[in-house]
């Protein structure tokens, strides 16, 4: 994987065409197919009308046909939603889950190109 996209935090947004919604599921599997090394972190509520469980399930089980992603993310779900720091137990699962992820994450940085450390 070598990037060789411009990274442009202060970049400008404009034309910005507000009536059009985004698509989370091209965006993410784009990124995936581009980057091999990239891996994903769900954190959401059972009970959560704002980021619902199931509607994270299939955006992130849908964005590649032949599911080649899906062993790439791990997925958390909490009572108290996506803000979970509401919730101690949550928050104290969630600080847990975070640290796993980022273990995992890192497990094969030895195989990682130099170029995307």
């Amino acid at each position: 994987y070598n990037p060789d996209l411009e990274d442009n935090v202060w970049g400008n947004v404009r034309p910005w065409n507000r009536d059009q919604g985004v698509n989370v599921g091209e965006l993410l599997r784009q990124a995936m197919r581009d980057n091999p090394y990239l891996k994903g972190m769900v954190q959401g509520g059972y009970y959560d009308a704002a980021t619902d469980y199931y509607s994270a399930v299939y955006t992130i089980s849908h964005i590649q046909p032949g599911g080649e992603f899906r062993d790439r993310f791990r997925f958390s779900w909490y009572e108290s939603g996506h803000m979970m720091y509401l919730r101690k137990p949550d928050l104290a699962n969630a600080n847990n889950d975070l640290r796993s992820f980022i273990a995992w994450s890192l497990e094969d940085i030895d195989d990682y190109p130099r170029t995307a450390r």
